[in-house]
């Protein structure tokens, strides 16, 4: 991916963007590829000019002074995709989570086809500019390098577990035959237990097994898979946080076709002046205007004034445990799926050995007690503040939390020996259709949000629509999943007053 560094000192006050989306995670940086594509496509291979705004993940070796600001400096806003494993699956109890997610799986070899055009074509171009020299040493990655870090899918498939007869298994077997999804195989509890000896589940459960297309992604290789992608097509990347957008008046002079323009304000990275953060461009502030706003921004879309109105948004406490495995573990565990266990009193869903940026690997787990409306979630999980928001990211979670998940894991996996426990806190964002947001609040105005916790593998699928929803807008209301308009589906809804 091109440093995006590059891109904030290209930056020109004077430029006036097409579209500006504001949120570099999962559904922003999908918004950005689907965008260039919508607009090359419409003006003869030309993408338009488009800006993709909001910061890398925190470094704390960014200052080249050696400050303290990456720790003694919190940052401003956090991503949920700083991770290497999330689900990926086409069943779903969900009928159209289940299709959002098979639509975004088909895609993913385009998408690592677009990124990778970026690496060839670079590639070309540093063979060109290096003829005759020679270096010992470099801090750049290679170019195979680069291409090795886009592979974001594992295909290793996914086991759904729960009571034979609960809603869960047979909405999810529903979902599988209306989408005619043949390859899933049904498990009672002998054939699990011989198709998974190393797994554990209570008496009396089942297993669908989705052995094609399905498995877990890389949240940050494919975030960055698709920035590449996007920077290929002309995109422009601004590492930097977007405090508040604003509408202009019309302007004809600045050819904004007589409808106004955006503008939208970034802050720095983080509050630090030093001359290294400022050499780095982490200490700048600057003014972007744009004709169109998508904001994708997710837990943090109320936070600030990004948004024409503020959204029926709940932010939820999450947090996960992580196994670092001994190598005998690992062997072990070759060849296991990702699965997710429901039965009525709790639900978990589990990654199997993955490698981290640390090299360690380890086992995932995440999950909770069902509230007693039969919710994943209670209201003590509920976030109603940004300033909550950011104190639950900053810690490692809640201990007792980290002690449930920990005897859950254990429990499904006997004779684990963890090397070391790792607890992290993340956090999901719910709407109360249970349905992402999509669509414009006002002219030029948009949003997509609203993951409620789904949002990972379908992401590619969410930003497509986002795309639409501001380019193509006709496009986009004609559009339908699962027999129901896209614009109702995922209508976005008002914060009550």
């Amino acid at each position: 991916m091109r440093d995006a560094d590059t891109d904030n000192k290209q930056l020109s006050s004077s430029t006036c963007y097409d579209l500006a989306i504001i949120g570099r995670g999962l559904i922003g940086s999908a918004a950005s590829r689907h965008a260039a594509k919508l607009l090359r496509g419409r003006s003869g291979g030309h993408a338009g000019k488009i800006v993709l705004i909001g910061p890398s993940e925190p470094d704390t070796a960014a200052c080249t002074d050696g400050c303290a600001a990456g720790s003694a400096n919190h940052p401003k806003v956090y991503g949920a995709h700083y991770d290497e494993g999330r689900i990926t699956r086409r069943t779903d109890p969900d009928p159209i989570w289940a299709e959002l997610a098979s639509r975004s799986v088909r895609r993913y070899g385009e998408i690592r086809e677009d990124a990778t055009t970026c690496c060839t074509a670079r590639q070309a171009t540093n063979s060109k500019r290096t003829t005759g020299t020679t270096s010992a040493t470099s801090s750049v990655p290679s170019d195979d390098d680069d291409a090795a870090s886009l592979d974001f899918f594992v295909e290793c498939g996914h086991l759904a577990v729960g009571p034979e007869n609960s809603e869960t298994i047979q909405r999810r077997k529903q979902t599988a035959a209306s989408m005619g999804i043949v390859d899933c195989a049904s498990l009672d509890e002998n054939c699990l237990r011989d198709a998974f000896p190393y797994l554990h589940f209570p008496a009396g459960c089942v297993g669908l097994h989705e052995p094609r297309e399905s498995g877990y992604i890389s949240a940050r290789r494919l975030v960055a898979a698709q920035t590449t992608a996007a920077q290929n097509m002309g995109v422009t990347v601004i590492d930097a946080v977007a405090s508040q957008v604003e509408r202009s008046s019309p302007d004809m002079d600045n050819k904004d076709d007589g409808k106004g323009v955006f503008t939208i304000t970034t802050e720095p990275l983080i509050d630090c002046n030093c001359a290294g953060c400022v050499k780095v461009g982490i200490g700048k502030r600057r003014r972007i205007r744009a004709k169109k706003v998508l904001v994708a921004a997710g837990a943090f879309c109320n936070a600030r004034p990004l948004l024409p109105v503020k959204l029926d948004l709940t932010p939820i406490k999450t947090q996960t445990v992580h196994f670092v495995l001994s190598d005998e573990d690992v062997d072990r565990l070759e060849g296991m799926p990702s699965i997710i266990f429901k039965d009525e009193s709790m639900w978990s869903y589990l990654l199997p050995p993955i490698e981290y940026q640390d090299k360690t690997v380890r086992l995932k787990l995440g999950g909770a007690r069902l509230g007693s409306d039969g919710g994943e979630y209670g209201p003590s999980r509920e976030m109603s503040s940004n300033e909550e928001v950011m104190e639950w990211y900053q810690t490692d979670g809640s201990d007792s939390s980290r002690d449930e998940m920990v005897e859950l894991l254990r429990g499904f996996i006997p004779n684990v020996n963890p090397v070391r426990i790792i607890s992290n806190s993340c956090a999901t964002l719910n709407t109360p259709t249970r349905q992402a947001y999509i669509g414009e609040l006002s002219e030029g105005w948009g949003v997509a949000t609203g993951g409620n916790g789904y949002a990972a593998k379908s992401s590619d699928e969410l930003g497509r629509l986002a795309a639409l929803s501001l380019l193509d807008k006709p496009k986009f209301d004609s559009e339908f999943i699962c027999g129901k308009s896209v614009s109702d589906v995922f209508r976005p809804v008002p914060m009550s007053k």
